[in-house]
């Protein structure tokens, strides 16, 4: 059985969105797993107290199922976690502050060392900073696309061997729309225009 830690801090975003959902998602999706292995919830310190407001998975009876344990996280505090666990996977880009023996990143965008009209220099250097050395330490990468791939080779020198694609997923519709409910959910989001019949 092994033991591996994940940064859970972002599943208790209250409006969750991007990295929040993509944690979420794949805790939940975990949980689901038949396999023997612990997975230690990992929460900054400034959002331990909030983590209730995520469903803590719970293994299923019959001990098939994983089992789940929460830890909080916290820069030089917490230094014994490595001991712990000696896997460590970071869903929000940014490395832990204390070696693991082997560590995996997932990386959803390189908009840090790209994107000079999104952010603020103070920013792009220090979230740069932080993905540069993600990629660094990293024994695998995880992408969404070929594209990010693509860019982390070219702007962090990553070797494409060390990159793994994984597109992310999509919650299913709960029940398909109807012609006039796809009709008013296309003018809410674009506005009026000419529809095309075959939408």
């Amino acid at each position: 059985m092994a033991a591996i830690a994940l940064d859970a801090t972002y599943t208790v975003d209250p409006q969750p969105s991007g990295v929040a959902v993509y944690s979420r998602k794949l805790i939940e999706a975990l949980a689901t797993l038949e396999t023997t292995h612990r997975f230690l919830l990992c929460y900054r310190l400034s959002r331990f107290n909030q983590r209730h407001s995520f469903l803590r998975p719970v293994a299923r009876k019959g001990g098939q199922g994983p089992v789940f344990n929460v830890r909080w996280y916290q820069d030089w505090l917490t230094f014994w976690l490595p001991w712990q666990a000696p896997l460590f996977h970071s869903l929000a880009q940014r490395p832990p502050a204390f070696r693991f023996e082997r560590e995996i990143v997932t990386i959803h965008d390189v908009f840090p060392l790209t994107g000079e009209d999104y952010s603020t220099p103070e920013f792009q250097g220090k979230f740069a900073a932080l993905l540069l050395e993600s990629v660094a330490r990293a024994a695998r990468i995880i992408t969404p696309s070929a594209y990010t791939a693509g860019q982390l080779t070219k702007h962090a020198s990553v070797p494409p061997e060390k990159i793994r694609v994984i597109p992310e997923g999509v919650d299913q519709p709960t029940h398909p729309l109807s012609r006039e409910e796809r009709s008013v959910e296309r003018e809410r989001l674009v506005g009026r225009g000419n529809e095309m019949d075959s939408l």
